[in-house]
């Protein structure tokens, strides 16, 4: 809500909070990491969300808008409240909350996309 609107890094739609026409999802499909970590989840459009169901994101063509949305979703949790429970799971893939380092969360998000896919989760068609 900061920052008032953003953009989803799937359709390019502008998702203003204040209208509900977004939906929060699990970059990751949540049937794969069975968990609501703020890491892993993404404002989106409402309607793509329902179609994109459990499908995987293409790491290749999402994976940058997703790390900036991440990133500063971060900084604003570490400016408000750097002691908060969202702080606290970022702490489960980076070692401290000082940085956001891009190949840190690359190398988690990547590794869980080609894992899920070998359990049968299929990636997007574009």
């Amino acid at each position: 809500k900061e920052l008032s609107s953003i953009y989803c890094i799937f359709t390019n739609t502008k998702l203003i909070f204040d209208e509900k026409n977004y939906a929060l999802d699990h970059f990751v499909p949540h049937a794969f990491v069975s968990h609501d970590l703020i890491w892993n989840l993404i404002p989106i459009e409402k309607t793509f969300n329902s179609s994109k169901s459990d499908k995987l994101p293409l790491f290749d063509r999402h994976f940058d808008k997703f790390f900036e949305l991440q990133k500063v979703a971060f900084e604003i949790n570490k400016h408000h409240n750097a002691k908060s429970r969202y702080m606290d799971e970022f702490l489960t893939i980076f070692p401290t909350i000082d940085t956001f380092p891009k190949d840190k969360f690359s190398n988690t998000i990547q590794p869980l996309l080609t894992i899920a896919n070998n359990n049968g989760f299929m990636f997007m068609n574009d």
